[in-house]
């Protein structure tokens, strides 16, 4: 063997044995990775806040319109039952005052829906969304994931521990 050969085995072998030493550090040791969550929770944030921004209009908008109807059909069962008790008497209503009774329910709660809604500022609201979530995003990260191991598996044969570090 000449020695280019000799010298091309040996830095073939050294560079085989530097692999498999990393491998098993990595391995035995896991991978430990520093998670920015405040910047994390800042685009988190940020993107909550404007699809809230996006959807919560529609919303308030859908609630004002199926809510009252809903509302009104689940009194149905409870109306239909209805009576006055009078000297003693029970004087059962005719289905015509339950309708009446059940469709003012209704008015009155579209009305309050109406100035209740109209008056919301979904800019606030979606502001205060994006907070929450991004604190509790953050408060996640730093309390019930840090330190603790996960493991990853690129191969079903392969389980690498990863360790979360907020910072």
């Amino acid at each position: 063997m000449r020695p280019f050969e000799r010298g091309m085995l040996a830095g073939f072998l050294l560079a085989l044995a530097t692999v498999a030493v990393l491998g098993w550090v990595v391995l035995t040791r896991g991978v430990s990775v520093q998670l920015d969550d405040q910047a994390l929770a800042a685009t988190v944030q940020r993107t909550v806040r404007r699809q809230a921004q996006a959807q919560l209009p529609k919303l308030l908008a859908d609630w004002r319109g199926r809510l009252p109807a809903q509302v009104a059909a689940s009194l149905g069962p409870t109306l239909q039952g209805m009576y006055i008790d009078f000297a003693g008497q029970r004087i059962s209503l005719p289905p015509q005052v339950a309708a009446r009774i059940r469709s003012q329910i209704a008015a009155q709660l579209q009305k309050s829906l109406d100035r209740d809604l109209a008056g919301t500022d979904t800019a606030r609201l979606a502001d205060q969304l994006s907070t929450q979530v991004a604190a509790q995003l953050s408060s996640a990260l730093r309390g019930h994931l840090a330190g603790h191991p996960l493991v990853f598996r690129p191969y079903p044969w392969l389980a690498v521990p990863v360790t979360v570090r907020p910072g």
